[in-house]
């Protein structure tokens, strides 16, 4: 017997990308493996890709739209970008991400789950910091 495999590519927004209120092109694909029909191990993969055009940089001084993406913190907490350079007045902002979890059914009600994760905010316009991020637990 083969082992179950799915993949399911989604494109999850579809329309110009440009910067509004959560109006993100996002991009999917999810991946879901049974090792074999016996095996009690499977794994499931996601990953993502967005991304915002003409998104207000939180380092530019003119302008007064970038009061409106500036936050407390004065990154952007997910409304504007730290774009690469402080004369730039919108830049385009883009994020991807990976998630894994592999799991071990014991029982019925039962498992073992590995969660591994990656996440590259690259202009900070998701998060406020421009930074890459990672994350892993057990449960």
């Amino acid at each position: 017997m083969q082992p179950e495999i799915t993949a399911a590519p989604c494109a999850n927004t579809i329309n110009d990308g440009n910067y509004a209120y959560n109006n993100l092109s996002a991009y999917y694909t999810t991946w879901y493996h049974k090792f074999s029909p016996t095996s009690h191990w499977h794994s499931a993969t996601e990953t993502w890709y967005q991304y915002m055009k003409h998104t207000p940089n939180v380092n530019n001084p003119g302008g007064a739209p970038l009061i409106a993406a500036t936050s407390v913190n004065g990154a952007g907490n997910g409304l504007g970008a730290i774009c690469n350079h402080d004369y730039e007045v919108t830049c385009f902002a883009p994020s991807y991400a990976i998630v894994n979890y592999m799991e071990n059914q014991f029982s019925k009600h039962d498992y073992l789950s590995i969660r591994n994760e990656f996440f590259d905010d690259f202009r900070g316009q998701r998060t406020g910091f421009r930074s890459k991020y990672t994350e892993h637990t057990i449960g």
